[in-house]
């Protein structure tokens, strides 16, 4: 995968109780799923928290 971010272990406002994958490219998000595969040179582990997808984002560019 060729993303720019990948956030693993979150969880998401509307299922608090499913931890999930995301994956963000060029500020926007490109998928959310259970677990994605690969690995990307910036990775994240939200440890079961909120993940708030507009910070996300947002974040500045590289």
């Amino acid at each position: 995968m060729d993303d720019d971010l990948i956030v693993r272990n979150g969880v998401l406002r509307n299922d608090i109780k499913q931890k999930v994958d995301l994956a963000i490219k060029d500020g926007k998000i490109a998928e959310i799923s259970p677990k994605i595969s690969g690995k990307d040179p910036t990775e994240l582990d939200a440890g079961g928290n909120l993940v708030d997808c507009y910070q996300l984002t947002e974040m500045p560019k590289k």
